[in-house]
């Protein structure tokens, strides 16, 4: 039973953190409003995505290594 609880437990803590993770670069993304496309090919903003896009593959993976 404890194995199960803990399953998910795991879940939904991960399940947040991706959605918490979401909800902030997409408030960002709207504190850029019409600026967001002009500025899309800024670095600054490239090392964001490509820092989220990390951090969306450790949540995957760590799923992954889990829940075998």
């Amino acid at each position: 039973m404890s194995k199960v609880l803990e399953k998910y437990f795991q879940t939904v803590v991960v399940d947040k953190i991706n959605e918490i993770v979401l909800k902030k670069f997409q408030a960002i993304q709207n504190d850029f409003g019409g600026y967001y496309s002009k500025i899309s090919n800024d670095n600054v903003l490239r090392k964001l995505e490509s820092k989220y896009d990390n951090l969306l593959n450790e949540i995957r993976r760590f799923k992954k290594t889990t829940f075998r």
